[in-house]
């Protein structure tokens, strides 16, 4: 057997298996690529991570199709390797296997009250906008005035963003309906960032800051003595340049002060969260700045504080404070990683492209040890399966695909999603209408 005929899989269809599969062709040109996902639809963070009103990130989403509807991609979902497929029968079944299974799971804030009525997870929210399945019985509590967010990386400044934007921006987006709906009944009107550190420190994209002052009718609160301190701590410790295009964001968000703010974004620096109580009806979220404690009164808390690995993310045995023992992306011959799994819950989306060339060619660099085996892919794993009939198979997942397109025609958006696993299903598996 030539390295142009291999035949490997990939355990994740998020960025980084699709890209992945890609560079793998490109390599092998006849080779194959199996995918396996453990939800019903590809594209993982690009599908469910993005906030829905960044819709030129989701376009992405048109290069991915492209690569699983390639003759030489095969794709499963439903199907979650350690639940319904062992590691090891996956392994004897391709002569090699990349794990891009991300991190899906969120790091948890170390104080009590997390499990009170009204605190969500950022993947819980994240998931009940894009209509994850798993967060198809979210019900974030938006009766109040006050949101409180813990963390100032992206995924916090989407949560606020989406929280403040006037919802009738939204309607074309295809955020999906429960969750439009109940973004047109919010009451939220002051959105309160807390961040353990200093502005200079915040892990936000400068971009992202910028985006605030587009949105109408909201007030950006942030302390312009804080950020002159700021700025003395960036020059002694002559990081002046480096943090320069993040200080002159924030610097804008002062000065832009909109008329008829309707709703506010406030940004505390220095700030820890250190208890959640809950009354009859509201959280109190209790905070320690550099003037003592203080509480909050919300009625909806969302700590964004970075992710991790799910516990089927990769065999146990790899686990390695929170990533993946790998070298360039190698575990072991036979064996390769890409994306989160591989380095952690950072970097953007483009940055598993790069990422995943890495990964191919430490593969291709084992390709003479790795072709001694046979690969058999699907006919090898597939009596070992748990629930063999709940696979989509790529067939299945076009169906999702082109139906949640015809929803969207009918509802004036790009698409209207499926956000169940018994709506993916019922789609999927549904019978061809023989007599049309």
């Amino acid at each position: 057997m030539t390295p142009q005929q291999g035949h490997i899989a990939v355990v994740g269809a998020g960025p980084a298996g699709c890209f992945v599969a890609a560079e793998f062709l490109k390599k092998m040109p006849q080779g194959r690529v199996d995918i396996l996902e453990r939800l019903p639809t590809p594209f993982g963070l690009l599908r469910f991570g993005v906030a829905p009103d960044h819709g030129h990130t989701r376009r992405v989403e048109e290069v991915f199709t492209k690569i699983i509807n390639d003759e030489r991609v095969s794709f499963y979902g439903g199907v979650e390797i350690g639940r319904d497929l062992p590691w090891t029968a996956l392994r004897e079944a391709y002569h090699a296997v990349v794990v891009c299974t991300g991190a899906e799971q969120p790091r948890r804030l170390p104080v009590p009250g997390l499990e009170l009525p009204g605190v969500l997870s950022s993947i819980e929210w994240t998931g009940w906008l894009n209509g994850h399945p798993d967060a198809a019985g979210v019900q974030p509590d938006l009766s109040g005035n006050t949101a409180a967010l813990a963390g100032h990386g992206n995924v916090a400044l989407d949560v606020a963003r989406l929280l403040a934007t006037p919802p009738e921006r939204l309607g074309d987006t295809d955020m999906v309906a429960p969750a439009l709906d109940a973004m047109k009944r919010s009451r939220i009107q002051t959105i309160v960032v807390l961040g353990r550190r200093g502005p200079e420190h915040a892990s936000f994209s400068p971009d992202m800051l910028h985006e605030l002052t587009k949105l109408p009718g909201v007030h950006v609160d942030v302390s312009p003595s804080d950020l002159d301190e700021a700025e003395q701590r960036l020059k002694a410790e002559r990081q002046e340049a480096a943090n320069a295009r993040l200080i002159q964001a924030w610097r804008a968000l002062v000065d832009h002060q909109p008329s008829k703010a309707t709703r506010t974004i406030s940004f505390k620096f220095f700030t820890n969260v250190i208890q959640i109580s809950r009354n009859s009806s509201l959280l109190e979220v209790r905070a320690r700045d550099r003037a003592g404690d203080h509480a909050i009164a919300a009625s909806l808390f969302i700590p964004a504080i970075g992710y991790e690995m799910r516990k089927n993310a990769c065999p146990e045995i790899w686990r390695d404070a929170g990533r993946v023992a790998h070298v360039g992306g190698r575990v072991e011959p036979g064996w390769y990683v890409c994306g989160w799994v591989k380095r952690g819950a950072k970097g953007l989306i483009g940055h598993n492209k790069a990422d995943a060339a890495e990964t191919v060619q430490r593969l291709i660099e084992d390709w003479e040890l790795l072709a001694r085996r046979n690969a058999e892919g699907i006919q090898a794993w597939l009596p070992f399966v748990r629930e063999p009939d709940m696979l989509v198979n790529k067939a299945e997942w076009e169906r999702i695909y082109q139906e949640e397109r015809v929803r969207g025609v009918a509802a004036g958006k790009r698409a209207e999603r499926y956000w169940t696993y018994d709506q993916f299903y019922e789609v999927a598996k549904q019978k061809p209408d023989v007599t049309a």
